[in-house]
């Protein structure tokens, strides 16, 4: 059982698993609140997996859905399905526990996995942009050849890769901070050249360089649009409407993409914001602490949101959802009315065969 003591006249809460202190001034780490926090991390947990599970489903079954934009869409379902299975997790332990209960080492695989998946993600929607931008450059040529995608795909984990080793490896110092629902980076001191040349680089690389790029690429995707329309009108009509209707097709899936990003972007700019209040602000007690959990639900949605966007957005992928979540369902419902009685044991070992099932399909 927990128990209270002062420390600096403060009441804390001590956890004796490991021997941890949590001050009272934390109420979402209190009961009930850190309950629903919890909860709420695993409900993004839960529907990141499925959401993604099934846009990579989708992209893997149906050999039409493989185009190269929907390569590098996968890419990104990938990162947020990982995010959603080894990363969420963590938060939403210790969001239920009240503070980190996992030990040193769990503490720099979660410092770890977050600057990859985040530094991969936000390189893969540069890339996507780029993309984007040359395939509408060449609207009527093959547009990027896929080896081209696989170098973006493997450039965007690479740098992930090289970002997440970067601070498990002494360039700064991966801890967990009393009120904070995951491991992360030590706040740089403004007098330690080597913590500030981290948070420099963090914000730079991933952030305002994939920023600046992702802009101008849809801008310059617009431009060719709006010149392509304005030559296209002074065609002759037959000749035109093949054109027409593969330059209405790529607008469309370029505002998707945007839309994506749009929504990746305001995911991020509460973390963003409590980032920078942090590195700032000297004394990081005037940062109020909830600015922490609220800032990476945030950042965990914008790796659950994506599915939607595509059902909404792609009648292909929606019919393609509906297609998939109907096998998936009556399929198995079928194989158990064939098979197994409505006894009790039947409709246990029809819960198996429908598990198994659904395993083997994905």
């Amino acid at each position: 059982m927990n128990r209270f003591v002062l420390l600096d006249g403060k009441p804390v809460v001590v956890y004796p698993t490991e021997n941890q202190t949590i001050p009272s001034s934390y109420p979402y780490f209190q009961p009930p609140y850190n309950y629903l926090l919890g909860s709420v991390f695993t409900l993004l947990s839960i529907w990141s997996v499925l959401g993604n599970l099934l846009v990579l489903l989708i992209v893997t079954r149906y050999k039409r859905m493989r185009t190269r934009t929907n390569i590098l869409l996968a890419n990104l379902a990938t990162i947020d399905l990982m995010t959603g299975l080894l990363a969420v997790p963590f938060s939403a332990i210790t969001a239920f526990n009240g503070g980190w209960v996992l030990g040193e080492t769990a503490c720099q695989v979660n410092g770890f996995l977050n600057a990859l998946f985040a530094a991969a993600s936000i390189h893969s929607l540069m890339y996507i942009s780029i993309h984007k931008y040359w395939s509408t450059k060449n609207i009527f040529s093959d547009g990027s050849p896929v080896r081209r995608i696989i170098v973006m795909i493997s450039a965007a984990w690479i740098w992930g890769l090289l970002f997440g080793t970067a601070l498990v490896t002494g360039w700064t110092r991966i801890e967990y901070k009393t009120g904070t629902t995951q491991c992360g980076p030590k706040n740089p001191e403004r007098g330690n050249a080597r913590e500030v040349s981290h948070s420099i680089l963090t914000s730079s690389t991933n952030f305002l360089i994939p920023l600046l790029v992702i802009l101008y690429c849809y801008t310059a995707v617009f431009r060719i649009f709006r010149r392509s329309v304005s030559r296209l009108v002074e065609q002759d009509y037959w000749q035109s409407l093949s054109e027409k209707h593969l330059l209405a097709r790529q607008r469309k899936i370029a505002i998707t993409l945007i839309i994506i990003f749009v929504a990746f972007l305001l995911c991020l700019a509460p973390y963003i914001a409590y980032s920078t209040t942090i590195a700032l602000f000297k004394d990081k007690t005037r940062v109020p602490s909830v600015f922490n959990p609220v800032a990476y639900i945030f950042l965990y949605l914008s790796s659950c949101i994506n599915p939607v966007i595509y059902a909404f957005r792609s009648r292909e992928l929606s019919a393609a959802y509906q297609k998939i979540l109907r096998m998936l369902c009556c399929d198995a419902s079928q194989l158990c009315k064939t098979s197994f009685s409505s006894s009790r044991t039947g409709k246990r070992k029809c819960f198996l065969l429908t598990v198994s099932w659904i395993k083997i399909n994905l």
